[in-house]
């Protein structure tokens, strides 16, 4: 099955808690269950940093999109 997940922040912007965490944790579940599992976040890394890395990514065969956070 191929699933998507969006959410606002993603490893590593342990900074914003539960969310982050609870994103990743699912989706490294789901890619060791078989499912191609992609998630879309922006490139935050904590409180006014962001991320200087690919756009385009794969973090434990999960394929992250990260697009830049307008705010």
């Amino acid at each position: 099955m191929r699933i998507l997940q969006v959410v606002p922040y993603f490893p590593p912007a342990y900074t914003f808690g539960g969310p982050v965490k609870v994103v990743y944790q699912v989706s490294k579940g789901l890619v060791r269950r078989g499912h191609n599992v992609t998630v879309y976040t922006t490139d935050t890394k904590g409180f006014g940093s962001r991320l200087e890395t690919n756009f385009n990514e794969i973090v434990n065969g999960i394929r992250v999109y990260r697009f830049r956070n307008v705010s």
